[in-house]
């Protein structure tokens, strides 16, 4: 099933089952707008060790920072494997310039320190 997540409410991915097998993300980078430290908090709710997250990034030109690195960081750093799709794996209507897929997943070995200090056992 299908379901609305409001990211930074802690109480709802419980609510909504989680962890998911998978987690569909598009046009939430956006660091004019909103810090990326709560979405990366926020796939750490919604994802175990068999989730998959699967990121639509619209790169947009920030001069204080390039969210393409900053987010990454922030993802492995949470421990998350983080996989740059290439373009031969999109849809051939879908290819944008400067649009990018990310695949994320969460590392076997450090699931259980990123989970310890998100206050989970």
């Amino acid at each position: 099933s299908v379901s609305e997540y409001d990211w930074g409410d802690k109480t709802s991915s419980s609510k909504l089952g989680a962890p998911f097998d998978i987690v569909l993300v598009a046009d939430c980078i956006v660091p004019k707008l909103y810090p990326m430290e709560p979405l990366v908090d926020a796939l750490l709710e919604v994802s175990g060790s068999d989730s998959t997250v699967l990121i639509c990034y619209d790169h947009r030109v920030n001069h204080n920072v390039d969210p393409r690195v900053k987010f990454r960081k922030l993802c492995e750093d949470a421990g998350f494997s983080f996989t740059v799709l290439p373009e031969s794996q999109h849809h051939p209507d879908y290819i944008l310039e400067d649009c990018y897929m990310w695949e994320l997943k969460l590392n076997s070995r450090d699931y259980t320190n990123s989970s310890k200090q998100n206050g989970k056992q």
